[in-house]
């Protein structure tokens, strides 16, 4: 319930017909909604002033194009999630690639004893080896493709958003 040192209620309750409805003697901007006064917010625009000099108008004068947020750029927010994703494989698709590619080369290096190896890896175990190192060769690759496609991507989401808009009319 309003309070009765509110101007707007006392404006109602000043104005009641015997019906007890206040809308009829409300300003425009005010609206009855039957249990309460509710105010509506009045837009009114005001014209820029003309003058002979060359000025810059004030940003509230000049006509506000609607921003649209990058998070609903689509191209721009694919081409991101594929070159962190790209990214990722390709650096985990690298490292890993050079950590087989030492084991593998330590394997063939390794000097056998009498026939039988104390440190020297199986050939199941260096197959292994090259069949991950072939497989992280793959996902770093992968990951150079994913790269090369999101900053493709990328770029056309932000050309998308930064170029000027066409004007209706």
């Amino acid at each position: 319930m309003s309070r009765p040192s509110d101007p707007l209620t006392q404006k109602a309750n000043a104005s009641r017909t015997p019906a007890g409805t206040a809308w009829q003697a409300l300003a425009p901007h005010q609206k009855w909604n039957g249990s309460f006064l509710r105010r509506e917010r009045t837009v009114t625009r005001k014209e820029p002033s003309v003058s002979m000099s060359p000025t810059v108008q004030p940003p509230a004068a000049r006509k506000r194009q609607p921003v649209r947020q990058w998070y609903k750029n689509l191209p721009l927010m694919a081409g991101l999630v594929l070159i962190a994703l790209g990214l990722g494989n390709w650096i985990t698709g690298s490292i890993r690639t050079a950590e087989h590619a030492q084991q593998i080369e330590e394997s063939l290096q390794a000097p056998s004893r009498g026939g039988v190896s104390s440190k020297r890896p199986s050939a199941e175990e260096v197959e292994i080896a090259r069949v991950r190192m072939d497989f992280y060769h793959v996902v770093a690759s992968g990951g150079r493709l994913m790269t090369a496609a999101g900053f493709l991507l990328t770029t056309f989401g932000l050309a998308r958003s930064l170029r000027p808009r066409a004007r209706k009319g």
